[in-house]
């Protein structure tokens, strides 16, 4: 599960370069460009799909798996790129089309669920506790996890944590964020997501490792150039081998 139930104002331009020659010293010599710096979130968190490596800030989003992808979009457009560091082949997505392939997503002005404050990590967050009382389905999970199942799983309540003071980040950056891991509340990071069934499984469908503020580099949102943008969405973030399985758990 690239774990839902994963989602990405203008800013400046990401990849913000001395010059692109750089800059000459009074010798003559050429010296490196220089990347800018940022205040952003480094994270890192767990799904049933692996490990993810995120970092974001005003000057793009990052989110690096295990198995290789690499997604990052960037100020103005927000276009979402994926791609692996050992293949020229990549997909690109625009904005809209990737924050909005989980058509049940709202604000959380919507939630008519109380909030309780709580701590991930020493992270202030805010936890809503649903009582669903249904069968396993798109409405009350994330999406691949439902798809993922044979068996129609009574779903008793899902526990849902999403981050507070992260109002610095762009409001795509977080949307992105939240797509990718394909949760339901639109501009909310998540930290944490627990469901609980009738016959007393528990499942935590995301798990936050590692969240913070620190200091990020504009290089690590620049897309490398001569990609091809050839293949599919699916298949840059699973691989090649995996691509039919995807299919069944995107559609």
């Amino acid at each position: 599960m690239i774990s839902a139930l994963l989602y990405l104002s203008a800013f400046p331009a990401l990849v913000a370069w001395a010059s692109p020659e750089g800059s000459v010293s009074r010798g003559g010599a050429a010296k490196p460009a220089q990347a800018k710096i940022y205040t952003g979130i480094v994270a890192r968190q767990t799904t049933a799909w692996g490990i993810f490596d995120i970092k974001a800030c005003s000057a793009g989003i990052r989110i690096e798996s295990q198995t290789g992808a690499i997604l990052i979009a960037q100020p103005p457009e927000w276009t979402v790129y994926v791609f692996r560091k050992d293949q020229k082949k990549a997909a690109k997505i625009s904005y809209p089309v990737f924050r909005d392939k989980n058509r049940y997503a709202v604000k959380m002005a919507q939630i008519l669920e109380k909030p309780r404050p709580v701590k991930i990590l020493g992270v202030e967050g805010v936890m809503y506790n649903f009582n669903v009382g249904r069968p396993l389905d798109e409405m009350t999970s994330m999406g691949s996890i439902y798809r993922s199942n044979q068996k129609q799983l009574i779903l008793q309540r899902k526990e849902v944590t999403f981050a507070r003071g992260a109002d610095f980040l762009p409001g795509q950056a977080k949307e992105i964020w939240r797509s990718y891991f394909e949760s339901p509340v639109i501009e909310a990071i998540p930290l944490a997501t627990t469901m609980y069934f009738s016959n007393g499984e528990k499942r935590n469908n995301l798990v936050t490792k590692q969240y913070s503020r620190a200091t990020v580099h504009s290089g690590d949102f620049a897309v490398p150039a001569g990609l091809s943008y050839t293949a599919q969405f699916i298949e840059m973030i699973y691989g090649k081998e995996m691509e039919g399985v995807a299919d069944l758990l995107w559609e």
